[in-house]
């Protein structure tokens, strides 16, 4: 009996890799049908590889980011069929960008670890950061992991508590260097309690950035005087206001003064080209003073506002911007600025641009 049992096994074992071997034999068939029947198959590889990278553009949010979700793009490839799967794992443009929900458990920073590593080292990386940025050691070591690969970042910051002193507990540093990072986007939401000049601390960690937008960001009127001033060397592109264009003074600020303009005061950028402040609430003397502190070849600069004192000179500050090259006003009252642009010497010879 245990001998015809040995043999009844050894049989049954050699049934199923006859089994396995016929079913792979029909995928095979099945695929070379799909070359006949199915359109898609007929295409090049590299084509539809292209294609997979087009699609993200139908899906993607964030500034082109993405987040692992199975019914999107580029997740979804991998379920349709063998010939899909293969084509999304070896395009690499699908992977670099990332977006990520916080707080978050340690099972999806692993997906996302994942996620990261199928991205081509050279490529640059794009990843958001989307809630309450209390950022636990996982996320800590996942950002320490990629940080020297990392290229586009953007936090956006999500608190429900509506307590000032608790919001600010947000840790916007994340602890980490990112030495590549050229773009950061920082902006508010959900009526988060954030302090718009909590927002130069990044700055810091980030001593190749060329690209900052701060944007829906208000200020405390306390919470800026013992702010240390901030020099950033190659930073080159500045937005800072609401989204542009500026919605208008109907826009809901959670009851919040906010001023572009409150910033400026903390920063030296020596390399700045090209300025947006999508709300112009400035006093004169302290833009002044950051234009002559920074001594920066500015050559674009956006300035919105619901109406322009007339009592302003905006004489002075054109005075510091003698590479200037394209002026766009935004607002009531912008067309006497042509005035003092008309006799303004130190921008005139290199201006080629006014938009109102």
């Amino acid at each position: 009996l245990q001998d015809r049992i040995d043999e009844l096994s050894a049989a049954i074992d050699t049934q199923k890799l006859v089994l396995r071997d016929l079913m792979s034999k029909r995928s095979d068939a099945y695929e070379q049908l799909n070359l006949f029947v199915d359109p898609m198959a007929r295409i090049p590889l590299e084509l539809q590889s292209e294609i997979f990278v087009h699609c993200l553009a139908q899906s993607s949010t964030l500034g082109g980011t993405l987040t692992p979700d199975p019914t999107a793009p580029p997740v979804v490839f991998l379920a349709v069929s063998r010939l899909w799967r293969d084509i999304a794992l070896a395009t690499p443009g699908l992977w670099t960008g990332l977006r990520m929900k916080l707080p978050c458990t340690d099972n999806h920073v692993e997906l996302c670890r994942i996620w990261m590593k199928r991205a081509p080292e050279h490529a640059s990386f794009s990843l958001a950061l989307n809630g309450k940025l209390v950022v636990g050691r996982s996320v800590r070591d996942l950002l320490a992991e990629f940080s020297n690969r990392l290229q586009r970042l953007t936090l956006i910051i999500a608190t429900e508590s509506g307590n000032y002193l608790e919001d600010r507990k947000i840790d916007l540093g994340l602890g980490v260097r990112f030495s590549l990072l050229k773009s950061l986007t920082i902006c508010r939401a959900n009526g988060a309690n954030l302090d718009v000049l909590d927002c130069i601390h990044p700055l810091n960690a980030a001593p190749a950035l060329l690209e900052c937008n701060l944007r829906n960001l208000p200020y405390y009127r306390d919470a800026w005087t013992d702010i240390h001033p901030v020099v950033h060397s190659s930073l080159q592109q500045l937005q800072v206001g609401y989204p542009w264009p500026w919605p208008g003074p109907n826009a809901d600020d959670g009851g919040l003064t906010q001023s572009s303009a409150q910033i400026l005061r903390h920063l030296t950028l020596p390399a700045l080209k090209a300025l947006f402040l999508t709300q112009f609430d400035v006093e004169m003397v302290h833009f002044t003073a950051f234009l002559a502190r920074s001594s920066a070849p500015l050559e674009f600069l956006y300035l919105s506002f619901q109406a322009l004192d007339s009592e302003i000179n905006l004489a002075d500050c054109f005075q510091h911007m003698p590479s200037l090259k394209s002026l766009t006003l935004d607002g009531n009252g912008c067309f006497p600025v042509l005035s003092i642009v008309a006799t303004s010497p130190h921008i005139l010879p290199n201006l080629r641009h006014i938009t109102l």
